[in-house]
């Protein structure tokens, strides 16, 4: 088995440890050794995935943060086309509003996290 130098750190106390109690490099001394060995060996890699599990969500969520940002922005630019010179807007602009928003929310990805399948209309 290809050795780890960090791994091999921590076996130092527990080679030490069997090492009272079985003698040292015995077949039962080796096995004892080499199975602790593979758990952190195996624990390491476990650690690895949940890491780069990590680190694909939080690249995830950072994409639907964009995407958010830009739907946000581009509502606001719509909201300022149809705004009337004086800044109020009339019954026909507040439909528009309306209707863009509804479709803006239900294209978010932000509406299935915070809402649930169910409760998107």
């Amino acid at each position: 088995m290809k050795g780890n130098s960090s791994i091999d750190v921590l076996m130092i106390p527990v080679g030490n440890a069997i090492s009272r109690h079985i003698q040292d490099f015995t077949p039962a001394y080796t096995d004892i050794y080499n199975r602790a060995y593979e758990a952190l060996l195996t624990m390491g890699i476990e650690k690895d995935a949940a890491i780069k599990e990590l680190q694909r969500k939080n690249e995830h969520l950072w994409n639907v943060t964009k995407s958010s940002t830009a739907d946000n922005e581009r509502l606001r630019r719509a909201l300022e086309e149809i705004t009337d010179w004086n800044g109020e807007y009339s019954a026909q602009t507040v439909k528009v509003m309306i209707e863009f928003a509804k479709q803006t929310l239900e294209n978010s990805p932000l509406i299935g996290m915070h809402l649930g399948e169910g409760d998107k209309e």
